[in-house]
């Protein structure tokens, strides 16, 4: 016992210490502060949707329709040929003026077209560049309308839109179109803003490149001539200096091609010929009566004689279709309400969505998307504009435009084209405004929780 008690006792081992553990660095996605990156971003997005559609080749297949008309006409510019007629070129090898359609979209392709990059599908990928284009277009607008956080969510919904992913893919002259209103209505906002005559200038340029590349944009010219008479506050020139100046820079921007068409066809030729074919084609039997009301039909169009100018071969559908509106006015309110309940797919909206080079189910989901969430919605963001006493002529001179044109000429989702992506900033609107009642929902309720105070329960007295 004494020699386990004399024992040296060991000293206690001292515990090592654990090095601390290293956190591992996670890479995170850090989303760019400025309005103008963000924006860049989704419009990078809308831009790759838009290519991922034509790359995998759902758009449809080649058509002889209007897309047929840009594509030839564009080579054949990048060929030195001049605006020709390209189907009388390729049927019959004569090379004819041509004032079809007009000019400005086949003039845009014929530049790539120049470089070689005329084929069909480089031409989508460009129509897809020029939709992307639009989509910044839109946040700027949105921003204008409402600040920062409308114009990312406008340009979210156009970048992820079925409806114009679908026609950003159909080598359609919408695409530009669309871009160039909406770069219109952000001038007219800029006359508003700063009502000087170079202002209004700029919008009178925009308006003309847009006539040069639908022909019903000209009546934006009265629509946003009002919105600036009843918005525009000017302190060094008159309201009518203004409007004078946006009309006479639209007139300068159309004079070189007017009078390329009169040298041309020996008559004067504003804009294009295509009108007359719509005349006919809208305006017979077919398109009046039955399911096809209020539709184009191209078995309408008298037998076209290749020996016949342009000008001529159009006076006599022109003819015909104004013949047959005289012979029936009485139907003629009956059929323009049909055109534009179809262009604003209120009448067969399923229907509506075959042809233009669209694939059929993703302009299908399009147009229910559009029907059950961004119409009533962009409802309700106009609603709210109104009451809060915001302007909105500018915001709907697309939709009066598109409902005159359809009016006009025949029920064509198409035409609406520069409409749809103004909704998208009142859906913004609208979903901004419910974004900011969920969170002082949310505020409220905590607000409430940090007022009332907590007392804890009473002993029970003995």
């Amino acid at each position: 016992m004494a020699d386990v008690a004399s024992a040296p006792r060991r000293a206690p081992a001292k515990r090592r210490k654990r090095a601390p553990r290293r956190r591992r660095k996670t890479a995170r996605l850090r989303l760019p502060e400025t309005f103008k990156a963000r924006l860049l971003w989704i419009a990078g997005a809308g831009l790759l949707f838009r290519f991922a559609y034509v790359a995998f080749d759902v758009a449809g297949d080649r058509g002889f329709d209007d897309r047929q008309w840009f594509h030839d006409v564009s080579n054949n510019l990048a060929a030195g040929r001049g605006f020709i007629s390209p189907f009388v070129f390729d049927f019959f090898g004569t090379v004819t003026p041509s004032a079809g359609h007009p000019p400005l979209w086949a003039a845009v392709l014929s530049v790539p077209a120049f470089f070689g990059l005329g084929s069909w599908t480089a031409q989508q990928f460009i129509t897809a560049i020029v939709g992307a284009a639009a989509i910044g277009a839109v946040g700027y607008l949105g921003r204008r309308v409402g600040g920062d956080r409308i114009g990312l969510i406008a340009a979210g919904l156009a970048a992820i839109s079925p409806l114009l992913i679908a026609r950003d893919g159909s080598l359609m002259s919408e695409s530009l179109y669309g871009f160039l209103v909406i770069l219109s209505l952000l001038a007219t906002y800029r006359v508003v803003d700063k009502p000087v005559s170079r202002s209004a200038a700029i919008v009178g340029v925009l308006i003309g490149l847009a006539a040069l590349t639908r022909g019903e944009a000209l009546l934006f010219l009265p629509v946003l001539g009002i919105a600036i008479w009843l918005r525009a506050k000017p302190k060094k020139v008159s309201r009518a200096r203004l409007l004078v100046v946006m009309v006479l820079a639209t007139v300068v921007t159309l004079t070189p091609w007017t009078i390329r068409n009169w040298i041309a066809f020996d008559e004067p030729v504003l804009i294009s010929l295509n009108e007359a074919s719509v005349l006919a084609g809208a305006n017979c039997d077919k398109t009046y009566n039955g399911p096809e009301t209020g539709t184009w039909d191209i078995t309408c169009l008298a037998t076209a004689n290749p020996n016949l100018t342009e000008p001529k071969q159009h006076a006599i559908w022109r003819k015909q279709g104004l013949d047959y509106i005289g012979d029936h006015t009485g139907d003629l309110p009956r059929v323009m309400f049909y055109r534009v309940i179809r262009t604003w797919d209120l009448y067969e909206p399923s229907g509506q969505a075959h042809g233009d080079g669209r694939d059929y189910n993703v302009a299908v989901i399009g147009t229910w998307t559009y029907l059950l969430l961004l119409l009533p919605l962009g409802i309700w963001g106009a609603v709210r504009m109104y009451r809060q006493r915001k302007p909105l002529l500018i915001l709907l001179s697309p939709f009066i435009v598109a409902t005159l044109a359809a009016a006009a000429t025949w029920g064509l989702t198409r035409l609406r084209h520069p409409a749809d992506l103004t909704l998208l900033v009142f859906d913004a609107v609208a979903l901004s405004a419910a974004y900011e009642a969920l969170r002082w929902g949310r505020n409220a309720g905590r607000r409430r929780r940090v007022a009332v105070p907590h007392h804890p329960p009473r002993a029970a007295g003995l």
